[in-house]
């Protein structure tokens, strides 16, 4: 039987204990149907699982006992930080949920000349709470040890001044590139980071082109394949987690 896995509470275990309300609690009480004795499993972003058992469930919340908690170890080299251009609401969510499962470190979405997404102020927080959610329930399902964190939106400008340049900094350009995706990973073998640069749909202008590879970014392909810019974002994690042997 797979033991049920979730996110720890922020401020949990309290005595032992972990409280559960909310979505959390109708998922283990009213989708799972679980009953006091049952064992479920906390992980949190400290790298630790909590091998825990139901205590008692009420009306509105679910008491666990916690045991002795578990280091899980350390993610895998490289840890990847994933820059992507935004996407519309049903697209972003399907590349959070599958970064996610696919072990990247962190997202930052970020806003480009040919952008179809902006946006408001007040619009920020609310969103980064969805994403957020999505990247706990992908690392749930994939029994992950980290939660991916998830920035907020910054500029494309703002990206280029903040990459360090001592790190490997990928760019996918299906216009522009000094050589293919494959032979970009496998000069980076030793690496423990690398970011890695994915544009909207239509890509970057060719003016963000110029100005990346002006700071030194290596621009890439995928070889005269135009892909939606979820699938490219998909596929060059996946092909680097499978070349550093992680998957």
């Amino acid at each position: 039987m797979t033991i049920p896995r979730f996110p720890l509470p922020d401020g949990q275990p309290v005595d032992g204990k972990v409280t559960l309300s909310g979505s959390t609690y109708k998922h283990l009480a009213k989708v799972l149907r679980a009953k006091p004795g049952d064992p479920v499993s906390f992980y949190g972003r400290d790298g630790y699982e909590y091998p825990s058992v139901i205590e008692n469930i009420s009306k509105k919340e679910v008491i666990c006992i916690t045991g002795q908690r578990i280091k899980k170890g350390e993610e895998p080299d490289p840890k990847i930080t994933l820059f992507q251009g935004l996407l519309k609401r049903d697209k972003m969510d399907l590349l959070i949920e599958k970064a996610a499962e696919l072990g990247v470190y962190k997202i930052i979405p970020i806003i480009t000349e040919r952008s179809e997404v902006r946006l408001s102020e007040g619009k920020i927080d609310p969103k980064l709470r969805h994403w957020r959610k999505i990247a706990e329930s992908a690392t749930s399902q994939s029994r992950r040890a980290f939660i991916p964190l998830i920035e907020p939106p910054i500029s494309f400008r703002k990206v280029i001044l903040s990459l360090n340049p001592v790190c490997p900094n990928l760019f996918l350009s299906e216009n522009t590139s000094r050589g293919s995706l494959k032979e970009a990973i496998r000069k980076l073998k030793s690496s423990e980071g690398i970011a890695i640069m994915v544009g909207p749909p239509g890509g970057f202008s060719s003016a963000e082109v110029a100005e990346a590879e002006g700071k030194g970014l290596t621009s890439v392909s995928l070889k005269g394949r135009i892909l939606r810019s979820e699938t490219a974002a998909i596929s060059v994690l996946s092909i680097v987690q499978y070349e550093f042997g992680n998957l």
